[in-house]
């Protein structure tokens, strides 16, 4: 715990009732946003980053720095599906399908905002179909179908579909709606808050994934069935925050918004 997180929490701690809790709780999470690091490194800061920002939005419902919190909570759990993706595209190219299954599947309980979750579903269902679990491949190349009606995946899944001879449901008209209202550039989700654009090379082969090492799930850049190695021309983020709101040991005279 550093310094400003420390001050922060004993604020909270000596004025609960403050009408400034609120904007110390967000700057306890925000010293962990900036200490974050790119998806396929350490998770801890964006893991605990994450845990803050629930606990603002829980403990502080009505606070007018709600909508704040919930968008930097959406990026901070982008980054931390990133990181998960990125291993189960390795475990998927490597052919170890139920590590990948495991991962993806992780994907879609804790993080079922993730941008890319039109590719994370497509590989769920292709690593489904080479463990010969064609039923279960086929529920999620349907949603794929129904969920993501604007993916570029969907032309893909509607052909497992049929070679499966599996009925291709309609899309979901709630789905369709906010798919076309949703901005579709992914600075939208992390650019404007971290300030990062992620680009990745388009070079992908499974030679590639096979040498790297057994334990890059937790320390190396997997090769991405994406395209590109996982982290390839990522920059770090620059993070500010104004950790002058709040200072310990008084209430601040008025509310700083």
């Amino acid at each position: 715990m550093n310094q400003a997180e420390a001050e922060f929490k004993d604020y909270i701690t000596f004025f609960p009732v403050s009408d400034l809790a609120d904007d110390a709780q967000l700057k306890i999470a925000l010293t962990h946003v900036r200490r974050m690091e790119k998806p396929d490194r350490d998770r801890t800061q964006a893991q605990l980053a994450e845990s803050e920002l629930k606990a603002m939005i829980e403990n502080y419902p009505d606070s007018p720095l709600l909508d704040e919190a919930k968008e930097k909570l959406r990026a901070v759990q982008e980054v931390l599906a990133q990181g998960v993706d990125r291993v189960a595209d390795f475990y998927y190219l490597r052919k170890s399908y139920p590590a990948a299954i495991a991962r993806y599947k992780e994907i879609m309980t804790k993080y079922p905002d993730y941008s890319k979750m039109p590719d994370s579903l497509y590989y769920l269902a292709e690593s489904l179909r080479h463990s010969n679990n064609e039923p279960e491949a086929a529920i999620y190349y349907a949603r794929i179908v129904t969920d993501h009606p604007l993916s570029d995946r969907v032309e893909e899944a509607k052909h497992r579909l049929t070679a499966m001879n599996m009925p291709i449901p309609e899309a979901n008209p709630v789905a369709l709606a906010r798919a076309q209202a949703a901005p579709r550039d992914e600075r939208s989700i992390i650019g404007k808050m971290f300030g990062l654009v992620r680009h990745r090379p388009p070079v992908s082969t499974e030679t590639g994934a096979a040498s790297s090492a057994a334990e890059a799930e937790e320390n190396t850049a997997p090769t991405s069935v994406r395209g590109g190695t996982a982290g390839s021309g990522d920059t770090t983020g620059e993070f500010n925050i104004d950790s002058k709101v709040v200072q310990p040991g008084k209430p601040p005279a008025k509310k700083l918004r």
